[in-house]
């Protein structure tokens, strides 16, 4: 199996929001990226192997903690988002021991060097789990650690499903699939823990992690929050999917909604994560 799926989706339109939408990402983000980088504590000196990279967020943080002495490797898919990563390096991370690379991480040939692997929202979209994992865990020294945030069940992730509630006169939608690749493919922790150390890790723990997300804020709350929902996450793959006239209906029943959300000149929706660590045997 491969992932020529998601080498598609992410480099043929999906790469190029995100990377349009980085900076914006990265605020929404950043209480969760805090919790993980708190989790995954890289030290001076570490080689840390950053998957599904993105635009660079965390890359650029945990190079900032590993040092002169240290060195990250940001791998990703998206040709859009490691250029936005490369972009805001020359900017923001000069000096830094960072470097990015363009793979499919479930097949490329790691060498055993790094001591830390950390992910936030990029591991879910592997079409062979295992393979995958077995594969990052090659890429550890013995004893190396991981440390991978992940979304819970969309039931559970306010900002995705809240804005599917509010429309569902409009867009009826059905359960998210787990198990499968995408946002949700690891919400269910334990057979995510029970697939994590098939592949080679021990001391597998999942922890929730749960913070509320800023999605609109600015001069209109309202407008800043419709226009990311429209561009990322599960709202904007339905209405994009949907007709003009479902469109016309459903825009202003989110906005009214988005309305009544705003609380201090800013609209907040929760966002429910997993966050798995271990250890390679």
């Amino acid at each position: 199996m491969d992932n020529t799926d998601q080498v598609t989706y992410w480099n043929e339109g999906a790469g190029a929001k995100w990377a349009a939408n980085q900076a914006r990402l990265d605020r929404l983000f950043a209480p969760l990226t805090q919790a993980l980088i708190a989790a995954a504590a890289p030290r001076p000196g570490e080689h840390v192997l950053d998957i599904g990279c993105g635009c660079g967020d965390l890359s650029l943080a945990a190079a900032a903690l590993v040092g002169p002495t240290g060195h990250v490797l940001g791998a990703d898919i998206s040709r859009p988002m490691l250029e936005r990563a490369r972009a805001r390096q020359a900017v923001e991370g000069q000096g830094l021991a960072l470097d990015w690379l363009e793979a499919d991480v479930m097949t490329h040939a790691f060498e055993p060097t790094a001591d830390l692997l950390i992910s936030r929202f990029g591991v879910m979209f592997f079409a062979d789990p295992l393979a995958a994992f077995i594969n990052l865990r090659r890429g550890l020294k013995p004893g190396g650690r991981f440390a991978f945030l992940c979304w819970q069940r969309r039931e559970a992730v306010e900002w995705m499903q809240w804005p599917l509630d509010q429309v569902s006169s409009v867009f009826p939608t059905t359960p998210a699939t787990l198990g499968t690749p995408g946002p949700f493919g690891l919400a269910d922790e334990s057979t995510t823990m029970r697939l994590l150390a098939q592949a080679g890790f021990s001391a597998v723990t999942a922890d929730p992690v749960e913070a509320a997300l800023t999605i609109g804020e600015g001069p209109d709350p309202v407008d800043d929050a419709l226009a990311l929902l429209l561009q990322t996450g599960p709202f904007a793959s339905l209405f994009n999917e949907a007709g003009v006239a479902a469109r016309a209906q459903a825009k202003p029943l989110l906005r009214r909604a988005l309305e009544a959300k705003v609380q201090n000149g800013a609209v907040r929706l929760g966002g429910a994560c997993w966050l798995y660590r271990g250890v390679a045997r």
